[in-house]
């Protein structure tokens, strides 16, 4: 009796320790990131990524950095005319995509050592002060959207 007991309190302290472990989700992702170095060196080069906004209230996009870059602005393509964003809305519970022909970030003054293959911080920055970070994958002129192996993504 007094084993069944004791067997049954080390399951109850097992499962109370398990489901302790379980983590919340994030309330920001950062995804499928990407810097696109420019055709001509010394032009621009271009950020791409998804946000995930998880969290239940909208935030605003304020700005993008690449570490070792000059700066980053946030832009948008649209009627083939490109204008600048002070500041993107990202609605609660949605995705927010920069790509090709669409948002995007200008990356000026990209560090020199930066080449296909590689790896450099991407950071995003919200109203709130809030940030959220990864490492984007560098890729060569033309190849924005594609694995290193050249797939589309």
């Amino acid at each position: 009796m007094k084993t069944k007991r004791m067997m049954g309190l080390a399951g109850l302290c097992v499962g109370l320790w398990l489901g302790g472990c379980q983590s919340e989700e994030a309330p920001f992702q950062l995804s499928k990131a990407q810097i696109t170095l420019p055709a001509v060196k010394g032009n621009p080069g271009a950020a791409y990524f998804t946000l995930s906004n998880n969290t239940d209230g909208a935030v605003t996009l304020t700005g993008v950095t690449v570490a070792g870059a000059e700066r980053a602005e946030m832009h948008e393509t649209t009627g083939g005319a490109m204008e600048p964003l002070a500041s993107v809305a990202v609605p609660a519970k949605t995705q927010l995509t920069f790509a090709p022909g669409g948002r995007h970030a200008m990356v000026f003054g990209m560090p020199a050592q930066l080449a296909p293959g590689g790896k450099v911080g991407l950071s995003l920055q919200f109203a709130d002060g809030r940030k959220v970070a990864a490492d984007a994958e560098v890729v060569g002129p033309g190849m924005a959207g594609m694995d290193h192996d050249g797939a589309a993504h």
